[in-house]
């Protein structure tokens, strides 16, 4: 899957889980282990020595704290969306961290408070309805 994506993006290659197949069928087995956390950067680093790449030259992104292994593989790590625990850890190592959903949060927060309000007025008027005044 990750190389047809590579593929149609025109990259040069991609890493991802290998499934097993047989006589050209999957059996639903994994042929290799998930590519998560510490196994993404073995990966990556089996990939650069193959091929001869520089991951103090290369780049990395990740949106979640799980791929700290692979940010901390490469010299130029960038974190996208983050997660709580990612931003965090960027913060203190003073890896670029690009956030592009502020301007959704700041609506969610909005409508959240005016849910709130709503909420609190609504109650308010029942009471004093009850109350008689």
């Amino acid at each position: 899957m990750a190389n047809v994506i590579s593929d149609r993006l025109n990259l040069s290659g991609a890493l991802g889980t290998v499934v097993e197949s047989k006589d050209g069928l999957y059996t639903g087995a994994l042929a290799s282990p998930i590519l998560h956390a510490a196994e993404k950067a073995q990966a990556v680093r089996s990939l650069a020595k193959a091929r001869g790449i520089s991951l103090s030259r290369s780049w990395a992104y990740s949106d979640s704290y799980n791929d700290v292994p692979l940010l901390e593989a490469v010299g130029h790590p960038v974190c996208i969306n983050p997660d709580a625990r990612l931003r965090a850890y960027a913060k203190r190592r003073g890896w670029q961290v690009y956030d592009f959903r502020t301007g959704q949060r700041a609506a969610k927060l909005s409508l959240r408070a005016a849910g709130v309000i709503g909420a609190l007025w609504a109650a308010r008027r029942s009471i004093l309805r009850r109350s008689g005044s």
